[in-house]
């Protein structure tokens, strides 16, 4: 029995019990957790993992990321982060003042420092606050600082970080505070309805249960969160990050094995496949344009 942290109703619908991938695959916590779905909000969440100032040390990011070096950062994001201003398109950033929430070595903002007016980066991690002060006119750790500055924002983006955060809603109420009327924000989360959590739930739940990501959402449950936060007009949508032979060898090895590892599937057709799983809500990610 426990708590939901999204909407307090108390919940005893239990989705997953045991260990929790502590970092990479094969790194697994000694002791076992459950992992709760509330029956009013649809949230999955994780009760009691480990102390908050974990999340803000250099230890978990060496965990979650195998490194603290900026140059694996950027080989690890700059692909990533391309897709995700080709989606939201560079006019959007273009004189505008731009605030990147849980932005990690910040390659996000690297990428649209140019055209933007501002660009403030918001990171709880101090191992990255001097790297960030190198092309950043704001750097913060918390959404919080941020309000308490006084500056506000035209555009906030928000990628795989609200499910890592101890209160979404405080976390989304903070983004809300610190936009601008007519202001956007883009957020990215992980979908808890992803096509290999209904394909293959023991081997995949196993791996996507981990001490790093305190909350799994679906549609509904993030759809409560927004509107908890004040937002009000918003479209949720799903974005697939792999390719089909990603969930092929899934099934075929019962662990991830990474992108492209056949030849078989070219371009178009992963397309069509993507396309199918943002379409039919199976989707890796949940993909949200909400405006003020």
């Amino acid at each position: 029995m426990a708590i939901c942290k999204l909407c307090d109703e108390t919940s005893d619908k239990t989705i997953y019990y045991g260990p929790l991938r502590r970092g990479s695959f094969g790194k697994m916590t000694s002791q076992e957790y459950t992992v709760y779905e509330c029956k009013k909000c649809n949230i999955r969440f994780i009760e009691d993992v480990l102390p908050q100032d974990y999340y803000d040390s250099p230890q978990y990011r060496e965990d979650y990321n195998d490194t603290l070096e900026v140059d694996t950062f950027y080989k690890e994001y700059d692909v990533n982060d391309t897709h995700k201003v080709a989606k939201i398109g560079l006019h959007t950033f273009r004189n505008k003042v731009v605030a990147d929430f849980g932005t990690a070595a910040g390659t996000f903002l690297q990428a649209i420092h140019a055209i933007a007016k501002t660009t403030i980066a918001i990171e709880p991690s101090l191992h990255f606050h001097k790297i960030l002060k190198k092309t950043n006119q704001y750097v913060f750790s918390y959404g919080k600082d941020l309000v308490e500055s006084g500056n506000k924002i035209d555009v906030a983006t928000s990628f795989d970080v609200i499910e890592h955060v101890s209160s979404p809603i405080e976390y989304l109420k903070e983004i809300f505070v610190s936009l601008n009327k007519g202001g956007v924000l883009y957020l990215k989360t992980p979908n808890s309805d992803d096509i290999l959590h209904e394909l293959l739930p023991e081997a995949y739940d196993s791996f996507n249960y981990r001490t790093a990501h305190l909350f799994y959402f679906d549609k509904s449950s993030l759809y409560f969160a927004l509107k908890e936060a004040g937002f009000e007009d918003f479209e949720i949508t799903y974005v697939h990050d792999y390719d089909l032979s990603n969930m092929l060898y899934w099934l075929k090895e019962k662990k991830p094995t990474g992108l492209a590892k056949t030849a078989i599937f070219d371009e178009s057709f992963n397309s069509v496949y993507k396309n199918y799983l943002e379409k039919v809500g199976l989707a890796s990610h949940l993909w949200v344009e909400v405006r003020k």
